[in-house]
């Protein structure tokens, strides 16, 4: 095999390492335009991979037992080019593949991390607030059921003792014995009805329902303690069409509602409920003349255990409570108006049971 002389391209502006035989001549050279003839030896010609002013990152070699003139130096260079930019292009590709990769796979972490963060912190705010609703529940049933306890035993203790108390005679104490057992019954069931909206499993069953028949049968519930208070009860119910409704759960409606106006309403006062029909429903109303609420504190009427600061000793918390949930769960609505010393309207709506 001949000798090598290594010149230097600058042509296409980076460094390229050509290997040529000292054996050509210039016959040889001249013959260039003719198939290339099998020299007997072989000849190389070895051309670096770089790119720019960058290191080089390989090298290629061709071998051949023909003669190899300055075109066939001029090709292998040129394609070696093509090649190593080809292989630098698809190292970047790879590189910045792998730079993606990683990017995406740390957002994903990034956003893994955030989303138990996130839960978490929830879940966290989730215990508290069931703390402070458990909280808020028994110090509410602990107030509300010392009470009437307290009633009972010391009627029951007066009874044993076969005295009366005071000027309270043994049929009195009994009363007072069933009234107490009746509070903390009702408490109870608040309680249990609260429990079942929260878990959202409050039942209820739709039948057509004769609204002033059922209205007509609650108020007659109240009729001893309105004449004990001389209060004025007015049915205003005339001719009201049948609603879709659940009669149990109405009924109890009617009843946390008159209650709060007995309950808040003055001697003497005045009580009325009366309904009208609007559109495809029924709007009821129960209006006193009781001591009102502050107009502020009427968006609170309905949530759970709220109380006006005026009456916090007068209830549980939870009769408008229940009310609201059961009117929102047939597809009614419930609201208040109040005004400070001239009374409360509450208004519920309930749909008309046919719209023929």
């Amino acid at each position: 095999m001949g000798t090598y002389a290594y010149l230097v391209d600058s042509a296409v502006g980076r460094s390229v390492l050509r290997a040529v035989s000292s054996r050509r001549t210039k016959s040889s050279r001249a013959r260039s335009s003719r198939p290339p003839a099998d020299t007997g030896h072989t000849q190389q010609i070895i051309l670096p991979l770089v790119v720019g002013r960058r290191p080089i990152f390989g090298a290629v070699q061709f071998d051949s037992t023909a003669r190899l003139d300055e075109a066939d130096l001029m090709f292998a260079n040129a394609m070696v080019n093509q090649l190593a930019v080809a292989l630098d292009r698809h190292a970047a590709i790879e590189v910045a593949g792998i730079a993606t990769e990683n990017t995406r796979l740390a957002a994903e972490e990034l956003a893994r991390r955030a989303t138990i963060a996130a839960e978490n912190a929830h879940l966290y705010e989730v215990a508290q607030s069931a703390t402070a609703v458990r909280d808020e529940l028994l110090a509410s049933v602990s107030h509300d059921l010392k009470t009437p306890l307290s009633s009972i035993l010391m009627s029951v203790e007066a009874l044993l003792a076969d005295r009366p108390q005071g000027s309270l005679s043994r049929e009195q104490l009994l009363h007072i014995i069933k009234r107490s057992g009746e509070g903390m019954l009702a408490l109870i069931q608040d309680l249990l009805d609260t429990a079942s909206i929260e878990a959202g499993g409050l039942s209820v069953r739709f039948v057509p329902l004769k609204a002033a028949v059922l209205v007509g049968e609650v108020l007659e519930g109240f009729q001893p303690i309105v004449a004990k208070r001389m209060l004025r009860m007015q049915n205003l119910l005339d001719f009201v069409p049948d609603v879709l409704a659940d009669p149990r759960r109405i009924q109890q409606v009617f009843e946390n509602l008159l209650n709060n106006a007995v309950k808040f309403t003055p001697d003497g006062g005045t009580i009325g409920v009366s309904a009208e029909r609007m559109g495809n429903a029924v709007r009821f109303a129960v209006k006193d003349t009781g001591v009102g609420i502050p107009e502020s504190d009427v968006p609170h009427l309905f949530e759970r255990f709220w109380q006006a600061s005026s009456t916090a000793a007068l209830g549980s918390g939870l009769g408008l409570f229940i009310a609201c949930r059961i009117i929102e769960a047939h597809g009614g609505r419930i609201w208040a108006e109040s005004v400070l010393g001239a009374g409360t309207s509450v208004y519920f709506t309930l749909p008309i049971a046919t719209l023929s």
